[in-house]
């Protein structure tokens, strides 16, 4: 189950003797690789548990992604794998409850379990649609890097909304030597009054900027986000449906099938508003 960057994740593990009854271990290790392949430090668990053979660790993760789960205990020997996923802040533009009032199960989905399931069902069908559009939906701030040696860079998230900083070659640029299209996502080296080229270069103009479609205020992105959501909230009704049936596809072909049968559920008027979107070379 995914969670939160920057929130807690208990990690439980239940040891039991070879006879298969709950035993407290004589030690216990704790390993958690995070994304960037460090080990995390300061895991150390605590013996003995308040129930016996019950191993109990509360994780606060500092990076977003996935992080692979190692325990192991001596008297008894055992060991066991796990994962987990942080995911990044601002990855969502609809939220649970909207969700559940979309499904009309206001008084059917209320267990914390099945709330977490409608959660991570939103956090793929949300990925799932800005993958298809090509687009970055909610703001954030990225870090991207590019080869010089050429009069514009086109951005890779879109719709960009602001420059923050450009270094070339390891110079920090001034404000007035770069220009930013933000219909087209193309960022000019120069200004409005000259034209020249970024520096050539191996990799080695760095850009940092704040993209997302929901961070651009004006009538027209606000009708486009209604459409993005409509799409995200059918998607997971889709989603919804099959997690419920016996048959349980990989999620993120889930993700991939329900966007494309929510969006052919748009009337044309939607169709024409949510294609219009895609970024060019995204089919």
């Amino acid at each position: 189950m995914a969670l939160n960057l920057g929130g807690i994740i208990r990690l439980t593990y239940a040891v039991k003797n070879d006879v298969g009854v709950l035993t407290t271990p004589a030690t216990a290790v704790l390993a958690i690789t995070q994304p960037d392949g460090t080990v995390a430090v300061g895991t150390t668990v605590t013996l003995p548990p308040a129930v016996a053979g019950q191993l109990v660790y509360d994780f606060t993760p500092s990076q977003a992604g996935l992080h692979s789960v190692r325990w192991s205990t001596t008297v008894p020997t055992t060991a066991e794998d796990d994962m987990f996923v942080a995911e990044r802040a601002a990855s969502l533009f609809i939220n649970v409850d909207e969700t559940i009032a979309h499904l009309r199960a206001s008084g059917v989905i209320t267990s914390d379990a099945d709330r977490e399931q409608v959660q991570w069902l939103c956090l793929v069908v949300c990925s799932a649609v800005a993958r298809d559009l090509g687009r970055t939906i909610v703001r954030r701030t990225v870090t991207e890097v590019y080869d010089g040696g050429r009069l514009a860079i086109n951005l890779r998230s879109t719709p960009a909304v602001s420059i923050t900083s450009v270094t070339e070659n390891g110079t920090l640029l001034a404000a007035g030597d770069y220009l930013l299209n933000p219909a087209t996502g193309l960022l000019y080296r120069g200004s409005t009054l000259s034209s020249l080229w970024f520096a050539w270069g191996r990799q080695n103009i760095a850009v940092v900027y704040v993209a997302g479609l929901a961070a651009i205020n004006t009538p027209e992105a606000d009708e486009a986000l209604r459409v993005v959501r409509k799409v995200a909230l059918n998607g997971v009704q889709r989603s919804w449906q099959a997690s419920q049936q016996a048959s349980h596809p990989l999620l993120d072909e889930i993700g991939a099938e329900a966007v494309f049968a929510a969006v052919g559920a748009l009337t044309p008027l939607e169709l024409g508003a949510y294609n219009s979107l895609k970024a060019v070379g995204i089919a």
